[in-house]
């Protein structure tokens, strides 16, 4: 329970802070995901945590509200994307180990920019009903790679942080100060029945 709160107020102040560092810099149309760092975190050392998938998924849903309630788009779009996205995510960890910074960096760019594609699409299913611009759609397909290359690259500061967050948190929740105490590099290492990608 502590943990699931540690992530959503993480969430809030890392939204707050790259909307208002945006703000300040006059950039509002390209800005960085920190949830989708954050759900990336939530699924692959969350198996090692031995969350489970309801955990996982009522903090993505949570987690996707508040970028709802930041962005002020129709309600509960982004909230489901994110729930579609951790349903991966959760799944992708089973299968595979993203360790190391290369790889974090290339799944944060693969994630964002499929759930944004996922938020296009049923944006473009709602313009209808909410009379949304087609014009703003179109140039937000246009932008989405370059947003995903920013949150790509902000995936490892946003991991090492939570990951310093949580080796505090208690025993049985282990970040990179817990892994490097049990033998285990914290860029390396491969489990049974996984692929390593790095």
């Amino acid at each position: 329970m502590f943990r699931g709160l540690a992530y959503v107020i993480l969430g809030w102040v890392l939204i707050a802070t790259v909307g208002s560092l945006g703000h300040m810099m006059h950039i509002t149309a390209v800005l960085p995901s920190t949830t989708i760092a954050l759900l990336l975190h939530l699924g692959f050392s969350g198996r090692r945590a031995r969350l489970t998938l309801t955990f996982g998924l009522a903090v993505a849903l949570v987690l996707g509200y508040l970028e709802d309630l930041h962005q002020g788009g129709p309600p509960g779009v982004l909230c489901l994307a994110h729930g579609l996205t951790y349903l991966l995510v959760h799944f992708a960890a089973r299968r595979f180990a993203v360790d190391g910074w290369r790889a974090r960096v290339g799944a944060g760019i693969v994630l964002c920019f499929l759930t944004d594609l996922c938020t296009w699409a049923l944006l473009s299913s709602l313009a209808g009903g909410f009379k949304l611009s087609t014009a703003g759609l179109r140039s937000g397909l246009a932008l989405m790679p370059w947003r995903a290359l920013e949150t790509g690259l902000l995936v490892n500061p946003v991991w090492l942080l939570a990951d310093t967050i949580f080796s505090r948190l208690g025993p049985g929740r282990r970040g990179l100060a817990g892994q490097r105490s049990s033998g285990r590099s914290a860029w390396g290492g491969e489990r049974r029945g996984e692929s390593h990608v790095e």
